[in-house]
């Protein structure tokens, strides 16, 4: 009896470790390392960690969010198809790799995304959404990160 009790400590325990080495990963991925480790931490904990098998569509136009999400790349890579006329063009897709952020074009506002956002391998991404979302975005860096990169593919 007193195994199964302690059970759920050591779950617990390797959870935190879990949770500890995932923060190690992605503290010094931009826009992410200029949060405070313990803001970084709440928004982890507050994440969903998705498998999507290569091909497998993350977030498209024309498919309506409930609520609004923002991927975190943790593994893999993800592809981003313009999506004009209703058709995504591949050949001219951007790849996306760890820590890229997605949909940066419509997390602030709630607008459809402007690209098909594809895995281009078998990736595991970090999904950010509600309450969680809204505290990250909360933070000046992440803000002024989003900014920039929006910036940047507006002049491009």
């Amino acid at each position: 009896m007193a195994r199964i009790e302690s059970h759920p400590a050591n779950c617990v325990d390797e959870a935190r470790e879990l949770l500890t080495g995932e923060l190690e990963n992605i503290a010094a991925l931009a826009p992410l390392d200029e949060m405070p480790a313990s803001h970084l931490a709440e928004i982890l904990a507050g994440a969903e960690l998705v498998f999507f098998r290569h091909g497998k569509i993350i977030c498209h136009p024309d498919i309506p969010d409930s609520s609004p999400c923002l991927w975190l790349v943790r593994q893999g890579s993800v592809r981003a198809l313009p999506f004009d006329n209703a058709t995504a063009d591949a050949i001219s897709g951007q790849l996306l790799g760890i820590g890229a952020l997605l949909p940066l074009e419509s997390v602030l506002t709630g607008a459809r995304p402007w690209h098909t956002y594809v895995a281009a391998e078998d990736s595991f991404l970090w999904a950010i959404s509600g309450a969680v979302l809204q505290q990250m975005l909360l933070e000046p860096a992440v803000l002024r990160w989003i900014a920039l990169r929006l910036q940047e593919s507006n002049a491009g």
